[in-house]
């Protein structure tokens, strides 16, 4: 790109932004299984307004916008009643979930340091984890000790216990686990952490909203929050199941004697004195506005509408599942995320065929002994269309059972072997992929069973470095 001498037209403008628009999914299709989660368009061009209102305002000094800290704290306010807190509780509002893991780690990692506990922290991590700790154990310089699930996909409490040593400072349980929708033993998780003395994070990012309102459906919930004694620090995002804009989560904790450690202050300068109690320093007032909005203008019977059609659809679809000769759901839930397999078709040439008919639906690899799968995430908008979709994963089922797998595999076999010896680098062996099969990298968005295929047959570390290969190609 070159700035242009005269600055374009707005109709130039607004037909370059039609084009690279065209070239995305359509989320307000109801076809995307993931990413967006979008509400009734009512609320939705409401909310913008307010989202554009308060977007020029800066979350770096509350002192000129003091709107934006009255808002916080009555969102923060919100999230600690919401999910059973007391007066001691405290908390920030955060750009979205992987901010929220981010600071709740560190401030783990800080606190165990002053308390002098160790100088080599270790945090234990289920494997159905989400990937924010795994960022976090990286930008942190720490060590994570993963652990396996059991066969109802909850964190194995012996292995749990048996992972713990002196280096220990914190214990990951998921409420509910973003693959399979499950969720952790957390009171049992709890005990364990409270008995060798360490923090014990809740991830909620998905279900901290949601759960809560699954009562009042009579739907039993285990106890995932504060209620729980143990647990010392909370993940919940506004901008899933709340439908809040994006940019938009809470970290909340026990007490201030913890959350002090997320903060960060510089006087050590010759500017103006810097107080962040986030990672973000300058950050838009839009998000924070716009998510105080939207919880005030949906309330609490807008939600339960909302709920009870995406448990309705939930039920719909897992009991096709179910049903299905060539389908095994991996596991029955009552909350809007599920995960499904086959033993008899190529889920990834089931996933491009979906994709092929204008829907988006996640592929899973393998892990251990978890066989590769289908996520689906069903937020309100998938609701109006479960019948075609069901039509459609029918024709898509009957499609992939006549097409071939591992072709692709079979050509690069050579070489494979070959990155598992070490003899030849994850950058070469991507370069004899696109060379073998005249690969061209803007397929992939379209079809890409072949290439899951071949990582899935790849151990863990080679497919993180091949895929960081391959994003660093694609990337300017």
């Amino acid at each position: 790109m070159e700035l242009p001498k005269v600055g374009l037209s707005n109709k130039e403008l607004k037909k370059l932004f039609y084009e690279l628009d065209q070239e995305d999914q359509n989320w307000e299709s109801g076809k995307l299984f993931s990413y967006v989660f979008s509400s009734k368009k009512k609320y939705r061009n409401f909310i913008e307004k307010i989202l554009l209102q308060f977007y020029h305002k800066s979350g770096l000094d509350f002192t000129v916008f003091p709107s934006l800290l009255k808002i916080e704290k009555e969102i923060i306010d919100f999230a600690i009643q919401h999910l059973q807190g007391n007066q001691e509780c405290c908390g920030n509002f955060t750009s979205g979930g992987t901010e929220s893991i981010l600071l709740a780690v560190k401030s783990a990692r800080d606190y165990s340091l002053i308390r002098n506990k160790t100088n080599s922290p270790e945090i234990i991590l289920p494997i159905t984890a989400h990937p924010a700790f795994h960022k976090a154990v990286q930008y942190f310089g720490l060590k994570k000790r993963l652990i396996p699930v059991d066969k109802n996909l909850q964190v194995n409490l012996k292995e749990l216990e048996n992972s713990i040593n002196q280096n220990t400072i914190l214990i990951v349980g998921s409420a509910p686990s973003y693959t399979y929708g499950v969720i952790d033993p957390i009171p049992e998780m709890a005990k364990i952490a409270k008995k060798y003395n360490l923090l014990f994070h809740v991830d909620a990012c998905m279900g901290g909203f949601l759960l809560p309102f699954l009562k009042k459906f009579n739907i039993s919930i285990p106890d995932f929050d504060f209620s729980v004694d143990g647990v010392t620090s909370i993940s919940m995002d506004f901008h899933k199941y709340a439908y809040a804009p994006k940019g938009s989560s809470v970290v909340l904790y026990k007490n201030k004697e913890i959350r002090k450690f997320q903060i960060f202050s510089c006087a050590d300068w010759v500017g103006y004195t810097m107080i962040n109690p986030t990672i973000q320093s300058t950050k838009s007032g839009g998000p924070i506005a716009a998510t105080y909005c939207t919880l005030l203008l949906i309330g609490e019977k807008g939600y339960l509408n909302l709920i009870k059609k995406k448990l309705n659809a939930l039920k719909e679809i897992q009991n096709y599942i179910k049903k299905h000769k060539d389908l095994e759901l991996i596991a029955e839930n009552t909350f809007p995320l599920l995960a499904f397999t086959s033993h008899t078709v190529n889920i990834f040439h089931i996933v491009d065929e979906m994709n092929s008919k204008g829907w988006y639906i996640q592929p899973v690899l393998s892990y251990g002994e978890l066989k590769e799968a289908i996520h689906l995430t069903i937020t309100y908008s998938n609701t109006k269309n479960v019948d075609i979709f069901l039509k459609d994963l029918e024709a898509s089922i009957e499609t992939a059972k006549s097409l071939p797998s591992n072709l692709f595999y079979n050509k690069i076999k050579p070489y494979i072997e070959k990155l598992k010896n070490h003899q030849i680098s994850t950058k070469d062996f991507l370069q004899k992929i696109i060379e073998s099969v005249n690969l061209r990298i803007e397929d992939l968005s379209r079809r890409s069973a072949s290439i899951n295929e071949v990582l899935n047959l790849l151990p863990v570390n080679l497919r993180e470095e091949l895929l960081t290969e391959y994003v660093n190609i694609i990337l300017k």
